[in-house]
């Protein structure tokens, strides 16, 4: 008798802890999830390039050589402090894709439309090196025209080490919260079809078993609450903390 009841004990903690679970990844699946929107400032991989994606343009912090040059006059590593200083990116310039002597690594490597006007952009993974040392480093993503494909480099296109460009495509943005999502949804199938099984047959033999789920979702729902606002607040503080946020203060030097 005590040995089936700790069997019992055992399933109920096995299924609320595999509930709990499944929260957990439904609810890292939404707040891990990469989002833009029209007119916001980006400064990061993955959001540029979905911003590029979604509304074929940069945000609206970046601007050309020329454009951030001209309003900042002088020198150009100056320029760099300045404008990055104040929020801004270098990017919208043209890129010279069918030059295969441009750099140590080629893009017609990478794409079957070399022929197509390719641009660029800065990412500046350190920005306040990049105010202090006034250098724009060697890291940048490289678009078509219709901007339907996007390729990252970290190496200024294989100057620094190979290879020179990795694509990026919508899944990869979101590569992480696309994990959770399928890992979820594979929880949800599994836990949606023992309950088919369960509360669908009259077969008495899972009696014992269904009054173990019913307990285990009862005790569960009183957590539940509790647990995805402590997820979601973890979350947001974490990304906030990690997302740097720059406010235009223009500086003429």
């Amino acid at each position: 008798m005590k040995i089936e009841k700790e069997k019992i004990s055992l399933i109920r903690i096995a299924f609320i802890f595999v509930l709990i679970l499944t929260v957990i990844l439904g609810v890292l699946s939404l707040t891990t999830r990469v989002g833009v929107k029209k007119g916001e400032r980006y400064y990061s991989k993955n959001e540029v390039a979905l911003y590029l994606f979604n509304y074929k343009e940069l945000p609206p912090n970046f601007k050309t050589k020329d454009e951030l040059y001209q309003l900042y006059p002088g020198s150009q590593t100056n320029a760099v402090k300045i404008a990055v200083r104040n929020g801004y990116n270098f990017g919208g310039d043209y890129f010279n894709a069918k030059d295969k002597t441009k750099s140590k690594d080629w893009l017609g490597n990478y794409t079957k439309n070399i022929n197509q006007n390719f641009y660029e952009c800065d990412l500046y993974p350190d920005r306040a090196e990049t105010i202090k040392t006034g250098s724009r480093y060697i890291v940048r993503l490289v678009y078509n025209e219709d901007c339907t494909e996007i390729y990252y480099t970290n190496t200024h296109y294989g100057d620094e080490g190979l290879p020179g460009f990795y694509k990026v495509t919508r899944f990869s943005v979101n590569a992480l919260s696309n994990v959770f999502v399928i890992i979820y949804s594979l929880f949800v199938i599994a836990e949606t079809t023992l309950l088919i099984i369960l509360f669908g047959s009259k077969n008495e033999k899972y009696n014992s078993l269904r009054i173990d789920v019913k307990y285990a979702i009862n005790k569960f729902m009183f957590f539940a609450f509790i647990l995805i606002h402590f997820i979601v607040y973890i979350v947001k503080k974490t990304k906030k903390n990690s997302n740097e946020e720059y406010e235009v203060i223009e500086i003429i030097e």
